[in-house]
């Protein structure tokens, strides 16, 4: 028993000399400004879940341009400050590095109704292609504790964020901070480097040349809309699709892609009672300025989120009560 004892007292001495070292650097590069967390599928799936009574349940579906563009809070904001009594409860279940389809399959899988989705329309992009997430099913039970564990510690431990430090130190990161909140959205702060970030316009860029050469994008609409409407007629929601601002020679190319295949006059001969936002052109939401040309700093989202929530036409939808 004693033996015991004085391993289990070895075990947490070691467990703290592992650990006091990782904490005391982190807090110095807390200090210094830096913070890095990610969105896994815990977030993910808290945000398909979630479904909040008496309120009007927004959520958005999208890539990282929704990820990092779309700040719940201030939508809810931008509602209210229209409305003066609509209480909405909004979600973000955008990801980074999938396409709208994979987030609506995900929506099946994992469901939870909703009062009103908001759907990104990407030109360039086949909606039901691509990803890095891998196969829609459910997780096991070990990955979603993981899961749950990495999101509440990974703003904590240094070794979440070490990579990006050091690529920082080799003056070849963008991106300065990046911080997932429950609600799903991932606010993100660039360096003010105009070279660095005019690289990154180039590869942002010379991607859309790639997406344009295999004509993939005019491909999975049908599909899509199907996905659409089979959450529609589930929950009885009202839709509303939104293209996010792009600027630059990307806004050039997706002409170019509209020109192709119009991906959004198709959904709206779909939906035909949908409402359409295209924030690229809108005299308001176009104006706001887009750090590498195709995504919102986390001061900027915050902003276009508030003007967005006073653009989106909810009138007529009650919140739902017990």
């Amino acid at each position: 028993m004693a033996l015991q004892l004085f391993h289990m007292k070895r075990l947490l001495a070691n467990t703290i000399l592992f650990i006091f070292p990782l904490l005391v650097f982190n807090i110095i590069v807390l200090n210094a400004g830096y913070r890095y967390s990610y969105k896994n599928g815990y977030v993910m799936r808290h945000n398909l879940k979630t479904f909040t009574r008496g309120k009007v349940n927004i959520k958005f579906y999208g890539t990282s341009r929704i990820e990092s563009g779309i700040s719940p809070v201030d939508v809810e904001r931008g509602i209210t400050s229209k409305t003066g009594n609509t209480h909405a409860s909004v979600q973000n279940c955008g990801m980074s590095a999938e396409v709208v389809g994979w987030g609506m399959k995900m929506q099946e899988l994992y469901y939870a109704t909703a009062d009103v989705m908001v759907i990104e329309i990407h030109p360039g992009k086949n909606p039901m292609t691509g990803g890095t997430h891998g196969q829609i099913h459910k997780e096991f039970i070990v990955n979603m504790i993981d899961q749950y564990i990495s999101f509440h510690l990974n703003h904590v431990f240094v070794l979440h964020y070490m990579a990006n430090l050091l690529s920082e130190l080799r003056e070849k990161l963008v991106v300065k901070n990046m911080y997932t909140y429950l609600n799903g959205w991932t606010s993100v702060e660039y360096v003010e480097d105009p070279y660095r970030l005019n690289l990154v316009k180039k590869k942002v860029s010379q991607w859309a040349e790639e997406d344009l050469n295999k004509i993939d994008y005019m491909y999975g609409w049908d599909d899509l809309a199907k996905e659409i409407r089979t959450l529609q007629q589930r929950s009885g929601c009202r839709l509303i699709f939104i293209r996010m601002p792009v600027d630059g020679l990307l806004r050039d190319q997706n002409q170019v892609f509209l020109a192709n295949f119009d991906c959004m006059q198709f959904l709206s001969n779909e939906f035909p009672s949908a409402q359409v936002i295209d924030a690229t052109t809108d005299p308001v939401l176009g104006n706001f300025h887009k750090s590498e040309d195709s995504h919102l700093s986390a001061e900027v989202a915050s902003r276009f989120s508030f003007e967005l929530g006073r653009q989106l036409q909810l009138e007529g939808i009650l919140p739902h009560h017990e």
